[in-house]
Formats: C-alpha cells, structure tokens, sequence
C-alpha cells in the first residue's frame, strides 16, 4: 500500500510539473519577442501562456506593453491593470516606457490616473524593501540601457545618429557591467525582499548584455542558485541566463529560451 501511495504521489508531481513547464516555455519566447519589440509573435505565446496560468505582474506589464504596440487600448490597459494588482512598482519605467507611447497620446487621462496609481504604490512598496536605494540605482541604470536601445530599433539604417547611439549604447553597457560586477561582488545576488522583483528584473537585464565575460555570468548563475527553490528567485531570469551562457559556450539550450 505504501509503494502505491508513493508512485501515485510521484506520478502526480511529475503531471502537475508538465504544464509548468510548458507555461516557463512559453513565457521565456514571449519575453524574447517583448524585447525585440515583435508583438504579432508575442502575442500569440501570452495569450497561450496565460490559458494554463495567470501571469504575474512582470509578464502581465510585458503583455500590455505588446497589445500597446498593436494600439490595442483594451487589452493594453487590462494588463497594466492586472499588473499594478499583482504588485507592479516599476511606476518610473511605466512613465517612460516607449512601448505604451501609443496608448499615452489615445488615452491620456486614463493613462493619468493609471500613472498616478502606479506612483503611488511605489511610495508604499519601497517602504518593505531592505536595500531601496540599491533597487533605484539598478533600475535608473537598466532603463538609460533600454530607452538608448529602443532608440537604436526605431533608427533608420542609413540615419547619421545610428553611429551616435551604437556608441552610446557600448558606454552605458560596459559602465553597466562593471557597477553589474560590484553589485554581485557586495551582494551576491540580491533578494526580491531586498530590491524587489523589479530590481532583479533590470540587474539580470544588464548582465544578459555581458556576454563578453562568460566566467562572469557563471559567477552569477551560482549566486542564483544559492537562493533557487525560495520566492527570492525569479526562475524566468535564471531560466534566460541559463540558456545564455551555455549558448555562449557552444552547448545546447536546457530551457529553450
């Protein structure tokens, strides 16, 4: 009876995981798209991702910034809303974030009141945090990164400043990679109750672009997973990071990011 018992709860792990990881799968494409800006290809994996689970603030605030860029105001605001309820308090990035320029100019006083709320709940968030001031540091440099990048994706080709922001780009990357790299010295890999999710969020962003220091990488991966297996972690970012480097050393992918 025992041995039935154990291979039932044994078997059953192994199902309840399956859709999981189909979810991680799903979500991991989706949120390569979201950053290269795709959304008729990112689309489609949210909305198959979010059938099995519903997504957290960061992938809700990922899904809307896509729907924004369909100019889809409905389903952008849905999503900014679900988010702000799952606990987004990146309301900064939200003022600024190019993907939702659309939905500002269509929508300005319900992007108002949206805004407002978002700031406010920062104001309360910042107050359980352990280390604020480490949080508003990485995520001030994490989004200089991104707006130059974007900047960069909405240049022509043949445009005279595309030369200008390549170099603004690798400036910002390698001042990044070394604050990155006394960060993790410090730190290790810092907790979500210590810079948030956003903050992990944004320092993981800043060494995905570090791909010239692989051992560096790896250093971060063992940092991670000291606390792997605990809500301080998000897997996504690890699951990215991952990939990452044993794609940087000729290996084949594990999580098909």
């Amino acid at each position: 009876m025992g041995i039935k018992i154990i291979i039932f709860i044994f078997t059953f792990s192994i199902l309840s995981a399956q859709p999981e990881k189909e979810y991680q799968v799903l979500i991991s494409k989706a949120s390569l798209y979201h950053l290269q800006k795709n959304p008729d290809r990112a689309i489609p994996l949210y909305e198959k991702a979010f059938q099995i689970q519903e997504p957290d603030a960061l992938n809700a605030y990922k899904a809307a910034g896509v729907y924004a860029l369909k100019d889809n105001h409905i389903k952008a605001f849905y999503f900014l809303k679900l988010a702000l309820s799952k606990g987004w308090t990146e309301a900064q990035k939200l003022s600024e974030d190019p993907y939702f320029k659309l939905l500002k100019i269509h929508n300005s006083q319900k992007w108002k009141q949206l805004q407002d709320q978002a700031f406010t709940k920062e104001s309360q968030f910042i107050t359980s945090l352990t280390l604020p001031d480490l949080r508003e540091e990485i995520n001030h440099l994490a989004n200089v990164e991104q707006n130059l990048r974007y900047k960069r994706a909405q240049a022509n080709a043949d445009s005279e400043n595309i030369k200008k922001v390549d170099n603004q780009i690798r400036i910002t990357d390698s001042m990044n990679y070394q604050k990155a790299k006394e960060i993790i010295q410090k730190y290790g890999w810092p907790k979500k109750t210590e810079i948030g999710n956003d903050g992990q969020n944004n320092l993981w962003l800043i060494i995905q672009h570090a791909d010239h220091d692989v051992l560096f990488q790896k250093k971060v991966l063992k940092e991670m997973e000291k606390i792997k297996g605990t809500n301080e972690l998000n897997l996504e970012n690890y699951a990215f990071l991952y990939d990452r480097v044993r794609i940087n050393l000729n290996y084949k992918q594990l999580y098909g990011t």
